[in-house]
């Protein structure tokens, strides 16, 4: 096996990053964040976390998170990677991922304590839905993965709604129109 000094300070830096907290600095920009990756969670300079952490996430968003109580079973393989941000005027800005154990299929959530005026893209398919009183806007459209080297086009389910003074946002991709809308019934009901 070759090797080359590149691929040895790669792995070092690796190794650092697993086996306890290092601060980085983003030499191109002034991004610096504190990596704990035994209690798995990143702070950034600006404030925003990426952890896996649900439960200690709860405690720093000032919302209740709503996770969705049903997932296809290939996407509880692994546990959502959750980032927490803060925007202009304060907006708490959460992101939810769940992706796909077997395939590029994947849930994207993002739940903000800001309301929302939703419009439709007038390029995709949209239709409004009714969940449990709840005025939801469902659009279907396409988007783009990387597989195997190569950009495939998959579909792309979009729904979002405003609810208790929080808006809800949730793509999903590579799952068909009667297993999203199960996903979204389940953050509803």
């Amino acid at each position: 096996m070759k090797t080359n000094r590149d691929g040895v300070v790669l792995v070092f830096f690796a190794i650092l990053f697993f086996f306890g907290g290092v601060q980085l600095a983003d030499c191109s920009s002034s991004h610096e964040y504190k990596l704990t990756p035994a209690d798995n969670w990143i702070v950034h300079a600006d404030g925003s976390i990426i952890t896996w952490d649900a439960e200690r996430l709860q405690k720093v968003v000032p919302f209740k998170i709503i996770f969705p109580k049903y997932l296809p079973k290939e996407l509880n393989g692994y546990p959502p990677e959750l980032t927490k941000m803060t925007g202009a005027n304060s907006v708490t800005e959460l992101i939810i991922v769940y992706q796909s154990s077997i395939g590029s299929g994947e849930v994207w959530i993002e739940e903000n304590d800001s309301v929302t005026e939703w419009a439709p893209n007038k390029l995709a398919k949209y239709t409004y839905l009714d969940i449990a009183g709840v005025k939801v806007l469902e659009q279907q459209d396409y988007d783009y993965v990387q597989q195997s080297g190569q950009q495939v086009k998959v579909s792309k389910l979009e729904y979002t709604w405003n609810r208790d003074k929080l808006s809800f946002s949730v793509i999903v991709t590579e799952y068909d129109q009667a297993e999203a809308r199960k996903i979204v019934e389940s953050m509803i009901k």
